[in-house]
């Protein structure tokens, strides 16, 4: 076996990510923010044990939801899981992927939900959710782009946590507080100007496809 697969099997399974929420938090609260939210999560996929983990929780249910684990196929983060796509549902009340048990068991149930897939070179390896959110200001197509670049800084995270964290402590790992001012500086883009810029590149985009 080569070095490079050794070391790939020594890699942690990317649900360990859950354990440093330190670099996955900023994410979480920038969604919120953006969005206004009452709350926004990254689910961690734990491939072993088919199941999806709390990995970090901004808003409702910040205290108590971090390590909270529900089956692989659960409501429309199990759907998102198994489409790799992101979905707006403005009204869960009659949906039936919604899951309203699962929502009911972490004290929380939203009338409202946005999510989307966090891909690493064509893999899934999380989810990462936004609740009752209340810009709306922005159109779907928007408001799935712009969660879609999160979702981005999202997956990279969990890659790269699910390397660097060693067996113990995570924080033991200087490499992670690092990380986690890199991720802030290119979440803080995300917002006044710059966000305006990449929106407007979008609506240009969608004019020109739709004439």
């Amino acid at each position: 076996m080569s070095d490079s697969a050794q070391a790939e099997r020594a890699f942690p399974a990317p649900a360990k990510a859950y354990e440093s929420a330190a670099l996955l938090q900023p994410i979480v609260e920038t969604a919120r923010g953006v969005f206004g939210a009452a709350a926004s999560s990254i689910f961690i996929l734990d491939l072993d044990d088919s199941a999806l983990v709390f990995g970090a929780v901004a808003g409702a249910g910040a205290d108590s939801l971090v390590g909270k684990r529900f089956p692989l196929d659960t409501g429309i983060a199990g759907w998102v899981v198994g489409s790799h796509e992101s979905l707006r549902l403005d009204d869960l009340s009659g949906n039936p992927t919604f899951s309203r048990d699962a929502a009911e068991s972490t004290g929380y149930v939203p009338n409202a939900l946005m999510a989307a897939p966090l891909l690493f070179e064509g893999e899934c390896v999380g989810v990462l959710e936004v609740l009752d959110w209340t810009e709306g200001s922005r159109t779907e197509l928007e408001d799935l782009a712009l969660l879609g670049l999160i979702a981005n800084q999202a997956a990279a995270a969990v890659r790269m946590l699910a390397r660097l964290i060693p067996e113990g402590d995570p924080y033991a790992d200087p490499r992670i507080a690092a990380m986690s001012g890199q991720i802030r500086r290119s979440l803080s883009r995300l917002s006044g100007p710059e966000l305006e810029r990449r929106l407007d590149i979008l609506r240009s985009l969608v004019l020109m496809f739709d004439d």
